[in-house]
C-alpha cells in the first residue's frame, strides 16, 4: 500500500515538476533496489512517528567523535559534552594532548535516550494539557 502511494507521488512528480529527471532516478532506483525501497519507508514512517534518525555507514564500528561534532550532534555546549564524558554518561578517552574523543555508539546511545525523553515529556503534556496550566 504504502509503495503504491509512493510510486504514484513519484509517478505525479514525473509529470507536473520541473524536477522530473530527479523524480524519475529515485522511481527507477526505487523499483529496482527493494532494499532501497525498504529502508526510505522505514526513515519516512519515523518521519511521520516523529522518531529519532540516525544513518550510519558503519554501524559495526565504535569509531570516536571530536568534542565539535558531538557538540553539534547533541545540541550542547562544549562544557555540558565534557561533563557527560566526564561523568561517565557517554564512555570515551582523552588524548595524549589531553583532547577529548566521544564513543560513537555511546553518543549515538546518549541522543536516543534524550529523545526517548523528550517524546515522552511531549506526550505527557499533549495527553495531560499542563502545557495550559498555570503555576
Amino acid at each position: 500500500m504504502k509503495v503504491l502511494s509512493l510510486q504514484t507521488h513519484l509517478e505525479s512528480q514525473k509529470e507536473n515538476s520541473a524536477s522530473s529527471d530527479k523524480a524519475k532516478r529515485v522511481f527507477e532506483l526505487m523499483s529496482t533496489n527493494p532494499e532501497l525501497a525498504d529502508l526510505f519507508l522505514r526513515v519516512t514512517d519515523s518521519i511521520d512517528d516523529q522518531e529519532l534518525i540516525v544513518i550510519d555507514a558503519h554501524p559495526e564500528e565504535d569509531s570516536y567523535l571530536k568534542a565539535e561534532e558531538v557538540e553539534k550532534l547533541l545540541g550542547m555546549s562544549r562544557p555540558t559534552c565534557n561533563a557527560l564524558l566526564d561523568g561517565g554518561k557517554i564512555l570515551g578517552h582523552k588524548t595524549e594532548k589531553g583532547h577529548r574523543r566521544f564513543s560513537k555508539k555511546s553518543v549515538l546511545s546518549y541522543l536516543q535516550k534524550l529523545h526517548a525523553a523528550s517524546s515522552a515529556k511531549d506526550k505527557f503534556y499533549k495527553d495531560t494539557g499542563a502545557e495550559d496550566w498555570e503555576l
